[in-house]
């Protein structure tokens, strides 16, 4: 008789048995490449130990695998395992580099690598890898520097669209916002564009503050020079 509406959690008890002398959960339902394998609808055939562990913990976060410390592969017991970052090759590291490489167009003028793909609302390059969609700007640092350690990737010159590794420095939260508020980018009013339109406007500092909703001190600072002074 088949069982309906049978929830996740009971189909791997169900296709599960303890060995005691190991204390793994020995998976005995549907197998393939030696891990123990489940149909979810919709999704198609999942690898039960990573069902498992994400009834546990939630989905796996993007960039990562399960694996076994107690090394059988057909183990499902949570305890027996571990959240692993996925190691990239070279020869993925460089199949990747050739990948962005082809979206790219210097930009003469300030030397930004600019994206030409998927952008978001903000201007940041994005891209599809397998099912997700990443910065691309990240994962440039993360093929020419490696692992961010948790931590952001900023940009040096305020273009969210450049992906150029010297351009690109890595930062915590806080000291991000530290940096946006330091270059009065908060709202992300300001542009490269912007800044050579003020610097040609014959508009007064203060109807060019009131247009692109900065301060009038701002203003001043781009056409002085004192910041942004890498746009001409």
């Amino acid at each position: 008789m088949k069982i309906r509406h049978e929830t996740i959690e009971a189909k791997l008890k169900r296709f599960s048995k303890l060995d005691p002398s190991t204390g793994c959960l020995i998976w005995t339902g549907p197998k393939g490449g030696g891990y123990g394998r489940l149909w979810i609808p919709a999704k198609g055939r999942r690898r039960a130990h990573v069902l498992a562990w994400e009834c546990v913990h939630g989905p796996r976060p993007e960039g990562c695998e399960i694996r076994h410390t107690c090394r059988n592969k057909l183990c499902i017991n949570v305890l027996h395992l571990v959240l692993s970052k996925v190691s990239a090759t070279e020869d993925d590291i460089e199949w990747q580099l050739e990948r962005l490489k082809r979206r790219i167009i210097v930009n003469p003028r300030t030397g930004c690598w600019e994206w030409q793909g998927s952008k978001t609302s903000r201007g940041y390059g994005r891209l599809k890898i397998g099912k997700h969609l990443v910065y691309v700007h990240r994962l440039m640092w993360e093929c020419v520097y490696g692992d961010t350690q948790g931590l952001q990737v900023l940009h040096k010159y305020d273009n969210p669209s450049c992906v150029r590794p010297s351009h690109l420095f890595l930062g915590t939260h806080a000291e991000n916002m530290q940096d946006k508020a330091r270059k009065n980018r908060s709202g992300f009013k300001l542009n490269i564009k912007a800044v050579r339109d003020v610097r040609v406007s014959k508009l007064s500092p203060k109807e060019l503050a009131e247009k692109y909703g900065v301060s009038i001190k701002t203003i001043y600072r781009i056409l002085n020079r004192s910041i942004w002074k890498h746009v001409e």
